[in-house]
Formats: structure tokens, sequence, C-alpha cells
């Protein structure tokens, strides 16, 4: 994936040839020669790698500076690109700057920033630096041993120990500005490759592909070889999180990402609202939380920063905490409840001036039994001492279905037998009452049980 400088030749230069993909169509990404870029929106390619290596799709996108002014049409474009067109995943997101880039600027930052805000943190574990027009023929690597001496020379804090070289102090640079910029953790560390992506390799002239140095050639099959070995070095990325956001979330639309969600009583529930203020300023203004038509949080008027502290809610057991990105992209509003309970069930909205987003919230119950009945009357005055057949008297308890997932009742039903009469009802241990008064030859004999009905 292509983002920054030259990636309209080099992506041309990666899928050189289209032989036997399965594509409908094949257009080499135009190329600008002038200030204007000519990458003006998002498409993408398929063909075979190196032009005899297996089929592969490139996206060809834009960089902020391309998007003429329309930003956020760029950044929804470019997550509904993956959202729809590329579900199997990306293998790697190539970062593309010109040989010639050498500072690591504040359009750079802010542009990383949205890219890591739509594809979440994990986008770093399957990015890769590419440097383009980086020339490896012996007077190009020569004018580069010698700036880098002349560095070496002005800051001896600089490594320049043996084995540094321009590509690896060039490297260990992007790396730095990664971390300290964008914090990407210490463990990750972001590949580059330096790729000529007008080397005639491929051209149909001879007499231009005589030109290329054997350390050219070299160079390319190296790095080439860096690329298709990182893409294939671990699953690809899939888009979640942030990129299934609906379109209009980049637009300043609030964006609940919990649809539904379910607690059992007592269980702490949070709700996230993310707004993007980055291309519509007024997607911060009158920010608030509902539960259903009632106004339960209105957010102050915005400042540069938020403060994390939580606040307390119209009631009790909620509160509330903002924050805003270090590169001013937006607003993330948290509802937390501390113990859920039947008073927080409902629907939830955060609602600014430019739209709302929704969010249901239930409670979990599991199936339990009421309390059991009175005992009904006996179904005999008394037994027959000559056909000893008994009576019964029953009982019953309710039960309360389970809600939104909960588990249902371990027991099978809720109805309880006895055998009677007694000579004492209130005490079934007294003994079956008989017709004839002989009541103590069967004192004893009274049982009760569970069955179903």
């Amino acid at each position: 994936m292509g983002s920054y400088y030259g990636n309209s030749d080099f992506a041309n230069e990666q899928e050189y040839l289209d032989s036997g993909c399965d594509v409908t169509e094949k257009r080499p990404f135009s190329v600008g020669h002038s200030v204007d870029s000519h990458t003006t929106t998002i498409s993408y390619m398929v063909g075979r790698y190196l032009g005899t290596g297996a089929c592969v799709a490139i996206i060809d996108t834009q960089g902020f500076a391309d998007t003429r002014g329309d930003d956020a049409r760029y950044v929804r474009d470019l997550a509904r690109s993956l959202q729809h067109n590329f579900e199997d995943g990306v293998n790697v997101f190539l970062l593309l700057f010109k040989s010639t880039a050498n500072r690591f600027n504040q359009w750079t930052q802010e542009q990383l920033g949205i890219y890591e805000t739509i594809f979440g943190k994990k986008f770093w574990k399957h990015a890769m630096t590419a440097f383009t027009f980086w020339r490896h023929n012996a007077m190009s690597h020569l004018g580069r041993e010698q700036l880098m001496g002349h560095k070496c020379a002005e800051d001896p804090s600089l490594d320049c120990g043996d084995g540094m070289t321009p590509e690896l102090m060039k490297h260990e640079e992007w790396n730095d500005a990664y971390r300290e910029k964008l914090e990407v953790a210490e463990g990750i560390e972001v590949p580059t490759v330096f790729i000529d992506a007008v080397l005639p390799v491929f051209s149909s002239n001879e007499a231009y592909r005589n030109l290329v140095e054997p350390r050219e050639s070299g160079a390319f099959e190296k790095y080439t070889t860096e690329l298709w070995e990182f893409a294939n070095s671990q699953p690809p990325f899939k888009c979640d999180g942030n990129c299934k956001a609906p379109s209009g979330a980049y637009v300043g639309e609030p964006w609940i990402p919990q649809e539904n969600v379910i607690k059992y009583k007592g269980k702490n529930v949070t709700l996230t609202c993310q707004v993007w203020t980055r291309f519509n300023r007024r997607a911060g203004n009158n920010l608030q939380w509902l539960q259903g038509d009632k106004i339960i949080y209105q957010l102050p008027a915005l400042p540069q920063y938020y403060s994390t502290i939580p606040k307390a809610g119209s009631l009790p057991g909620l509160s509330f905490s903002e924050e805003t990105s270090d590169l001013g992209l937006g607003i993330t509003s948290t509802l937390f409840i501390e113990s859920m309970d039947a008073e927080f069930e409902g629907t939830y909205s955060c609602k600014n001036d430019v739209s709302q987003s929704k969010a249901q919230v239930l409670m979990r119950e599991d199936c339990r039994w009421g309390e059991w009945s009175e005992w009904s009357r006996c179904s005999k005055d008394c037994v027959d001492e000559n056909s000893g057949q008994l009576g019964f008297a029953k009982r019953s308890r309710p039960s309360v279905a389970p809600r939104n997932g909960g588990r249902d009742c371990e027991e099978i039903d809720g109805i309880d037998v006895r055998n009677c009469p007694h000579q004492d009802e209130a005490d079934p241990a007294s003994g079956i009452k008989f017709c004839s008064g002989k009541n103590s030859l069967m004192k004893g004999m009274a049982s009760s049980i569970i069955i179903s009905t």
C-alpha cells in the first residue's frame, strides 16, 4: 500500500506484467510529472509480482497533500476499500518516501497518525518503509558514502562504526522517528527497503537494460526479495476496530463501536463514543450522552485537550471522561457504569451537531425459582385400611425465565407432590391418618417427591 512519493511508479514496476491473474481490467497507475500529484483516487491493480511471480494486488493511495482538500472522502474511501475489496486482509502496508526525504515532518506524522487511528496499533507490525528512486549505481553509492561521512564528522553522537552504511543509517533514523513521534512500541522494528522504481530492468529496449550496473541489479533483487519475504512472513492484516467504522464517522458523525452490551447484575459497563474533528471542527460542539430521550451528560466546550479525570453524570453510578488524540484527530468520550442494574438498561446515544450513534445496554439474568406455594388440600380425608390407597397434596413455585442469554434453571419442574392425609397435616412425619383410627401402624410412611408434569 503506497501512500507517499513515487508510489505510482513503484506499483507499476512491481506488477510489470499481468499474466494469468483473475482480474477483469488492468490499468497502470497514472504517474505525475508536474507539481500536482496524479494519484487522486484510491485504486488497485492485480498482476504478477515482478512480472513472473505470484498474483498480487496493490492498492494505490494518495497522501493528504494529494487529496485537494477532500481529506474526509479519502479516509472514508480508504477504510471502505479495505472493508469490502480486501476482506482476506493486507500483507504489507508499504510506506513510500522519495530518496531525497531527509526529515520526518509534521505532515508525515499526521498522515501516519491517521492510518494508526483507522487501523490500530497492530498496523505497525505489517508496515514496511520503502525509499524510491534510490539509485544503486557506483556514482550514487559513492555520493551517499561521502554524505554519511560528513554527517558523522558533524555529529559525534551518531553511530558510525564498522558496518554502518547509508541504508542502515536511514533505516535507524526512520525507526527512531516512528518511536519518538508516533510512539511505536520499542519491540517493533519497521523494516526498510531501497528500490529504484525507474531502473529499466524490464525495459523492452536491450540498450537500456545493458545500462544497468551489476550493483544495481543486485540491489534490486535483494530488496524486492526482502519485500516479498516480509509480506509473507505473517498472517495478513484484517480490518477491525476503527477500520470498521461507518463512513460517516470520518466526517464527524459520532460512533459507538459497542452496538449491544449485555452484562450480569453488578458487572461494570464501558461505552466509548469516538468523534473525528479532524475534517469537521463543529463535530466537537454540543456533544451529549443520552439515556433514551434524557440528557445524562453534556461535554464541556471543546478545549485543546480534555481531562481524563472521570466526572459524575446525572445518575448515581455513572461517570464520564474524555480525551483527545495528540494529532487533534478527534475526541473519545467514555461512559462508565460502575455496577450494572435494571435502572441502567436501555438505549444510550452519543449526539453532536452532526448526527448521533446509539448502543443498547441490557442486563443478563439467569433463570430463577420463586417461593413455594402452600400445600393444596389432600385429595383424601383419610385412608381406607383395607385398600391402603394414599391421597396426595401438591404445591408449586413460579419460575422467572432467563433474559438476554442467561442460563436455564437446573431443575426440571416447579411442582412438588407428597402423600397424605397425615394425622397432623403440619407435620408429615406424624403418620398417615386412617379412617379406622389405627393411625400409629402407618406412622412414618409419608414421603415428598418432585415430579414432572
